[in-house]
C-alpha cells in the first residue's frame, strides 16, 4: 500500500522517509525508538543541513500528515532550552478503508487518473466469488461464543479476592476504575477536530493523557455520541481552561445536552409514527368492511411477548458482602467477576437498557435517572446496583419508590460500588424480616382499639339486630314503597 497507493500521492522522498523512521525500531517491537540525532535523517536521505534541507524534511512531513501516515511535534525541555523532535508513525490504510476513504481515492485519481485506480482496485482488492453473492443461501455459524468455549472460576473467596485486588490497584493509581478499551482512538478524534478550531492544541495534547481518552470513551458510551459528536463537543468553548485542562463537567453536560436533544427528536418520529400506523390500520379496517372479508388471529393464536423480570428471587448465585449475585437470565453469558465488573465500569444508560431488554426505555424512567446522576451526582457505579436491586428484586418502578431509595442511599453517604453492594445485600437479607412482623410493628391482638399514634381511632360500629319484621312493620312498609312509585 505504502509503494502502489501512498507514494505517488506524497512522492518518493517522503516515502523514503517514511521508511526510514519505520526502521529505527525493530519489525518484532512496537512503541518508542531510542533519541538520536536530527542531522542522521539528513544524512540517511542526503540533505543538506541548511535552510534548504530543512524545508525539504518538512515539507515531507506534512505531506505524510497529509495523508494520514505520520504526525510531527516537538517538545522543548524550558530549563536546557533542549528542541526534541517527535515523530509518530501510522499504518498505512487497508485498501478497502483506503478506497473507501473519499478524499484519498480523489487524490490518488488526480495523480494517476481513473483508469489506473480501478485497476488497482481490481487488482487489491477481490470481489465475493458469485457462489456465495447468492442471498437464498442457507448459512450457518460454526464458530461458538466465548463463553461456550471457555469457563471462567467463578467461587465467591476468588471473585472477592479479585474484586480487592482490583480495588487495591486502583487506589494506588487514582480513584478511577481500571481503564476499558477505547471504541474512539486519540488518532480518529484528532481527524475530526478542525485545524482551525481554538481547542486544537489543547486535544493535540491528550495523545499523552490515556485517562482522558478513556473517560471521553466512556461518557460516549454513557450518552451515545458519535465521532462527530465527540469532535464537536471538544471544540465547544470552555471544555479546556486556560491552561489547556479538560474539564470534564463541561464536557459531560454537553453530551448530555446532545443526549436530550437526539431523545426529543426521537420522542417526536416515535410520536408521528405511532400516529401514521394508525391511521393505516383505521384505513386497512375500512377497506377490509367495505369487501365484506375479515382478517385477524383467531382466539388464543395472538403473538404475545414474554416480558422477563430479571431473575425473580432465586437467585442461586454465591452470596457476598462484596458482591452481587447474577440474575437467573445473565447466569449462561456473566460470571460473578464480570458481572460485577461490568456495574462498576459501564454507564448508567448502558445497564438500563441491558436490564430493560430494550434500547427504548421509557422517557420518565431515563429522567428519574438522569436526575438523580447529573442534579444529585450519584455515580453511574451506585446507579447500576439500584437498577439490579430493583429489577431483580421487583421492586415498583415509580418515582416515589425510587427517591425514597435514593434518600436513604444519599442519608448514608453511599457513593462508591463497594458500599452500595453492601447496603442492597442488606437490605435483601432485612426484607423477609420484615414481612414477618408485618413491615410496621408487632401485630396486635384482634379486636384492640388503637387509641395512640397518628392514625384515626377505630370506632364501634353498630349493626342492627337480625331477625323477620313484624306483620304491622312490613304492612307499613309496603304501603311507604306503593306511595314512592306512584310518586315516581
Amino acid at each position: 500500500m505504502l509503494t502502489v497507493a501512498y507514494q505517488p500521492m506524497v512522492g518518493a522522498a517522503a516515502a523514503g522517509l517514511y521508511l526510514l523512521l519505520m526502521q529505527q525500531l525493530p519489525a518484532e517491537r512496537t512503541g518508542w525508538s531510542p533519541l538520536e540525532l536530527q542531522r542522521k535523517l539528513f544524512q540517511g536521505l542526503a540533505l543538506e543541513p541548511n535552510p534548504d534541507g530543512r524545508a525539504l524534511l518538512a515539507r515531507c512531513c506534512s505531506l505524510l500528515e497529509a495523508v494520514g501516515l505520520m504526525r510531527t511535534e516537538t517538545a522543548e525541555n524550558p530549563d536546557t532550552e533542549e528542541l526534541v523532535y517527535v515523530y509518530r508513525m501510522y499504518p498505512p490504510l487497508k485498501p478497502a478503508d483506503f478506497f473507501a476513504t473519499e478524499h484519498l481515492r480523489l487524490l490518488l485519481r488526480d495523480k494517476i487518473g481513473d483508469n489506473a485506480v480501478n485497476a488497482l482496485m481490481g487488482e487489491l482488492v477481490s470481489d465475493k466469488p458469485a457462489e456465495l453473492a447468492d442471498p437464498y443461501l442457507i448459512r450457518k455459524e460454526v464458530t461458538v461464543p466465548f463463553y461456550e468455549v471457555f469457563t471462567l472460576a467463578g467461587k465467591a473467596e476468588e471473585a472477592t479476592g479479585m474484586i480487592r485486588a482490583v480495588s487495591g490497584i486502583a487506589a494506588g493509581i487514582g480513584d478511577a476504575a481500571p481503564l476499558p478499551p477505547v471504541r474512539f482512538t486519540y488518532e480518529q478524534i484528532i481527524s475530526r477536530v478542525p485545524r482551525t478550531s481554538l481547542n486544537r492544541r489543547h486535544v493535540e495534547r491528550l495523545a499523552e493523557e490515556p485517562d482522558v481518552i478513556a473517560k471521553i470513551n466512556y461518557y460516549a458510551d454513557k450518552y451515545g455520541l458519535t465521532l462527530t459528536n465527540v469532535a464537536e463537543v471538544l471544540d465547544f468553548d470552555g471544555v479546556f481552561d486556560a491552561l489547556g485542562k479538560w474539564d470534564e463537567r463541561i464536557f459531560e453536560r454537553q453530551a448530555e445536552l446532545i443526549y436530550l436533544q437526539r431523545y426529543k427528536h426521537e420522542e417526536q418520529l416515535a410520536v408521528r409514527l405511532a400516529a401514521m400506523e394508525e391511521t393505516a390500520a383505521a384505513s386497512a379496517m375500512s377497506d377490509s368492511g367495505a369487501s365484506g372479508t375479515a382478517a385477524g388471529f383467531a382466539p388464543g393464536s395472538s403473538p404475545q411477548k414474554a416480558v422477563s423480570a430479571g431473575g425473580g428471587h432465586g437467585e442461586a448465585a454465591p452470596e457476598t458482602d462484596a458482591l452481587l449475585a447474577v440474575p437467573d437470565r445473565l447466569k449462561d453469558k456473566l460470571d460473578i467477576v464480570s458481572y460485577n465488573a461490568l456495574l462498576k465500569q459501564k454507564p448508567y444508560t448502558m445497564v438500563l437498557e441491558l436490564f430493560i431488554g430494550t434500547p427504548k426505555v421509557m422517557g420518565e424512567t431515563k429522567e428519574m435517572f438522569r436526575k438523580l446522576n447529573i442534579l444529585y451526582r450519584f455515580p453511574d457505579e451506585v446507579l447500576n446496583a439500584l437498577i439490579h436491586y430493583m429489577q431483580v428484586n421487583e421492586k415498583p418502578w415509580n418515582e416515589s419508590y425510587i427517591n425514597k431509595v435514593a434518600a436513604s442511599l444519599q442519608a448514608r453517604q453511599v457513593r462508591t460500588y463497594e458500599q452500595a453492594v453492601r447496603y442492597f445485600n442488606a437490605e435483601r437479607r432485612a426484607s423477609p424480616e420484615r414481612r414477618e412482623t408485618g413491615g410496621k410493628g408487632a401485630s396486635r391482638p384482634a379486636g384492640q382499639i388503637r387509641t395512640g399514634g397518628k392514625g384515626k381511632p377505630r370506632l364501634p360500629v353498630y349493626q342492627a339486630p337480625s331477625g323477620k319484621l313484624a306483620d304491622d312493620a312490613r304492612q307499613e312498609l309496603e304501603e311507604i314503597v306503593k306511595y314512592l312509585e306512584g310518586q315516581s
